[in-house]
């Protein structure tokens, strides 16, 4: 598997490269009132308007700060019962690509297990890097509205 890593504070994260459409820099985006400050806006993206999340901010860390390698990762994922959607994970240090075997991924455990977007982590060269599972960052009663769809996830 190919992951696209990036930083969260002083923490590894990564994408499947698989979900990954294209890696822009940081542009203006249109703010979405009354959103969750998490939700940081919308962009244009080849002809779509598409929402971006930061995932500092979900995290509870400090949001994305505009930097050299802030990116916008454009991933295509599956949306509340609706068809796949495209969504914006603002991102900063998103700086380079690991290559893992499906086998070295270790499940998380204690806490972690209750943040669904929080994935198995896996030892790499420039240490611990934890999976974020795209199709689960947008909560259900946000993602509904963000795509329109009234179908519930399973």
């Amino acid at each position: 598997m190919l992951l696209l890593k990036f930083q969260v504070g002083s923490s590894l994260f990564a994408v499947d490269s698989k979900q990954v459409l294209e890696v822009t820099p940081w542009v203006n985006l249109r703010p979405i009132p009354l959103a969750a400050p998490y939700i940081k806006g919308l962009f244009h993206y080849r002809g779509k308007v598409v929402p971006v999340v930061d995932l500092a901010g979900l995290m509870g860390a400090a949001a994305c700060q505009p930097r050299l390698s802030t990116r916008i990762i454009v991933i295509e994922r599956s949306a509340a019962g609706a068809e796949r959607s495209l969504m914006g994970l603002l991102a900063e240090r998103v700086t380079d690509l690991v290559k893992v075997a499906d086998n070295q991924f270790m499940p998380p455990s204690g806490a972690m297990n209750n943040v669904s977007f929080l994935g198995p982590f896996v030892e790499t060269e420039s240490g611990l890097v934890q999976l974020i599972l795209v199709d689960q960052v947008v909560p259900e009663a946000l993602d509904r509205a963000l795509t329109g769809s009234t179908v519930e996830r399973p």
